[in-house]
């Protein structure tokens, strides 16, 4: 009995971190924030001037990070940050990353699918910051 609960628990908290930190990439606007209309995800669609332009993200509240998935003109993903909100989180993502994809470097990976290649690259900011940065071109 207590193997299968074990295991029960496992599964769950595998579902809920593969879901948590999926970039997104090319998927539509329309399409994020139908995946994400429950409440307990504190879904966000807000816009920002950037160099003298209005770009739009969706911004995503999930228990182990924030994601934010930046959108194009046409209403497209095409990068997205996932800021862990704890340094457990962190390691928790580097780990996963390292067993899922292709590691290039110890702060970048990437990721091979029948769509095409993600990038993904550990961002270290000012004052302590840290995200990951996942994009379809190598910059």
């Amino acid at each position: 009995m207590k193997k299968i609960l074990f295991l029960s628990i496992i599964l769950i908290f595998s579902f809920f971190y593969k879901s948590s930190a999926q970039a997104r990439l090319g998927s539509t606007k329309d399409v994020i924030l139908k995946e994400f209309k429950d409440l307990e995800y504190k879904t966000e669609l807000k816009s920002k001037f950037y160099e003298g332009q209005e770009h739009w993200f969706i911004k995503v509240n999930f228990k182990l990070c924030v994601a934010t998935y930046f959108l194009d003109k046409d209403d497209i993903c095409i990068y997205t940050i996932i800021k862990p909100k704890s340094q457990g989180s962190l390691n928790y993502f580097v780990e996963d990353y390292n067993k899922k994809y292709v590691i290039v470097s110890d702060k970048k990976w990437r990721m091979y699918t029948k769509e095409g290649i993600a990038y993904i690259e550990l961002v270290f900011g000012d004052n302590g910051n840290y995200y990951f940065l996942w994009s379809i071109n190598d910059e």
